[in-house]
């Protein structure tokens, strides 16, 4: 700031404001501080886009790594198979390669669905985020030794994609691997903006 003109009050008169210098900011420096500040978010505001995407696909595909990782322990601690599968409403498993949340349940009556007392834990896909897998029936478990199998009770190898339609970023999908039965893999890919 700078000192603008003298001011005097009207008395002019000590004791009564005398002479007092005003202080301010003129229309002009305000108009250019508010043009260097448009122009800096204008600039700033898609790279922050990019970067709240990114931060939500990793956030989800960490999610579903630790939701793996959390039923692989689950099932050693316990000494039974434990459950993961999609489920659209957190009680049922839906049966669909296309997950709108999942369930991890304890199969303590071997019956490979999901009763209210053995449901371990539950979450959804936050949207506009799309989780998918290569598992037809959208089911998998895993066994007291720490391997997961499908339906086939064969070790599993398969993969989900967490997805957001958007090209900011570029690499719009996490694809997470599951192979040799406990293997954990996660990368990116370009979708060109589509999750199909």
């Amino acid at each position: 700031m700078r000192d603008l003109k003298e001011y005097r009050s009207p008395t002019g008169r000590p004791g009564q404001g005398g002479n007092v210098k005003a202080k301010g900011f003129s229309l002009v420096e305000l108009m250019v501080t508010v043009a260097v500040l448009a122009i800096v978010s204008a600039i700033a505001i898609p790279n922050f886009t990019s970067m709240i995407n990114s931060n939500r696909l990793v956030s989800q595909a960490n999610e579903l790594v630790g939701v793996v990782q959390g039923a692989r322990s689950e099932a050693i601690r316990y000494n039974q198979r434990v459950y993961v599968c999609s489920s659209s409403n957190g009680t049922t498993c839906s049966g669909s390669g296309t997950w709108n949340g999942w369930l991890v349940f304890l199969d303590s009556n071997r019956d490979a669905a999901p009763q209210a007392a053995e449901i371990l834990q539950q979450g959804t896909v936050r949207a506009p985020l799309q989780l998918t897998s290569a598992l037809g029936n959208g089911t998998f478990h895993f066994r007291p030794d720490g391997y997961a199998r499908g339906a086939s009770d064969a070790l599993l190898a398969t993969s989900f994609r967490v997805c957001m339609a958007t090209n900011k970023p570029a690499e719009n999908i996490r694809n997470i691997a599951i192979s040799s039965g406990s293997r954990l893999t996660t990368t990116k890919a370009n979708g060109g903006g589509t999750c199909s």
